[in-house]
């Protein structure tokens, strides 16, 4: 535009008069408002216009051509945007995808705005300790004593009091927080073993923070990480078990995990050995895994099946996703354990513990299995015989308390080998007799 400018003037004056071959150069009149109204007429703009010039010698011409050029070019610096250096501009904003009219209407009338994912804080303060480990638990640990910078959290399981730890189970627990080497720990056992019990109890002992989800064939990746949900009339994104843990340093205990689909489960693969979790739904955040961010799992199997059948639902995993874990085989406690176990919750005379305990034994070699290829179907847990001990205490005869503990969950057959059994080892005098009126019930 300048040069078009440039052009016109120039041209003006040419047409006025010709200076490249007179020796005595004629005095050249130039009409400064002509020029003006014609570049107002271009910007439709008013132009400051040059005041108004005289006849002048044609030697001035050029100098004159000069000011009426930078007249022009202070009028296109008038016309034209604000630089960008002189004056701050805002910054953009990202393009929206175009929607159509009534995706346009529908978002407006039923979707409200995406809020901010804010979960509430767990930690308050961190706590400089040392632990002794010996001093925690019934028996002496592995670990003796641990230093280690706890939060403050929120999500600390509550302490049983009660609690029989098991030895080994209890030290692998232990090596694996402490010692974790980008690991995850897996423990395996048949139900009623205790394995959920022990990791919450040595999480309770640390005050340790856990975040505890229990998985099902129905359970999907996006169960773990968060989702967005509606929350006081906006939508808000909370965060899973799995995205909380990482977050803020807390323990994450996988229950079943064998009953979750493997596909859904390999996505996880980065995570646990220690990568960035990308949470997709809250735009894109990144979650770094926080230095005591630690996975537990536990199952029926090591994640091959379960070939007994008892067990039905779990599925065999991927081996990629198996290779992340340590495997800790979780058995039923020993006799003397539950002994001490039972004592420290009920005051039963140490022969009805006993033969408890031995129809438990009995029961539990039917269950693996006769030659015949005949078996028990029901497993005997350790909730099942604290219950039966707990019924016993309440001086209900046994023969009821096995019933109503185990016996009436079982088919014919096995029912029938149950009430042998169990009179067998009371004896009938015993078992027979009927359960004492409870004179006095307090809650």
């Amino acid at each position: 535009m300048i040069k078009f400018l440039n052009d016109t003037v120039t041209d003006t004056f040419n047409t006025t008069a010709d200076t490249s071959n007179t020796a005595n150069k004629p005095a050249v009149v130039v009409d400064n408002h002509s020029i003006m109204a014609d570049i107002n007429r271009l910007f439709d703009s008013p132009v400051p216009s040059v005041p108004f010039v005289p006849a002048v010698p044609t030697d001035a011409a050029d100098a004159l051509i000069q000011k009426a050029n930078e007249s022009i070019n202070k009028s296109n610096e008038l016309l034209s945007p604000v630089s960008s250096a002189a004056v701050p501009t805002k910054p953009k904003r990202a393009r929206k995808p175009k929607q159509t009219q009534a995706q346009t209407e529908t978002s407006a009338a039923i979707v409200p705005p995406l809020t901010d994912a804010v979960p509430p804080e767990p930690q308050t303060a961190a706590v400089n300790s040392v632990l002794a480990l010996k001093d925690l638990f019934s028996f002496k640990p592995l670990i003796e004593t641990a230093s280690i910078n706890l939060p403050s959290y929120d999500s600390i399981p509550d302490t049983d009091t009660d609690y029989l730890f098991q030895t080994d189970v209890t030290n692998q627990i232990l090596l694996y927080l402490f010692y974790p080497n980008r690991d995850c720990l897996w423990l395996a056992g048949d139900a009623g073993t205790g394995k959920t019990t022990a990791v919450l109890q040595v999480a309770a002992r640390l005050r340790w923070g856990v975040q505890q989800i229990t998985c099902s064939n129905k359970t999907e990746s996006y169960d773990l990480i968060g989702r967005t949900t509606l929350v006081n009339g906006s939508l808000k994104f909370e965060y899973g078990a799995l995205a909380h843990a990482m977050k803020y340093g807390e323990i994450l205990l996988l229950n079943e995990i064998d009953t979750m689909s493997p596909q859904d489960l390999s996505t996880l693969n980065d995570v646990l050995e220690g990568k960035p979790l990308t949470v997709v739904q809250n735009n894109g955040e990144i979650i770094k895994p926080h230095p005591l961010f630690r996975v537990i799992a536990t199952a029926n199997t090591f994640g091959a099946g379960d070939e007994t059948g008892l067990y039905s639902g779990t599925r065999q995993m991927n081996a990629a996703f198996l290779d992340r874990f340590r495997f800790v085989k979780v058995d039923y406690p020993t006799d003397a354990e539950m002994q001490t176990l039972i004592n420290r919750r009920y005051s039963l005379d140490a022969t009805v513990i006993q033969n408890v305990l031995k129809v438990v034994a009995d029961l539990r070699k039917m269950l693996a299995g006769n030659e015949d290829g005949t078996g028990f179907s029901v497993p005997v847990t350790t909730r099942t015989i604290l219950k039966v001990c707990g019924l016993l205490d309440l001086h209900i005869d046994p023969l009821t308390a096995f019933n109503v503990s185990l016996g009436n969950r079982l088919n014919k057959d096995e029912y029938a080998f149950l009430q042998r059994l169990v009179v067998d080892v009371f004896g009938e005098a015993v078992t027979r007799q009927q359960s004492k009126a409870i004179a006095y019930a307090e809650l």
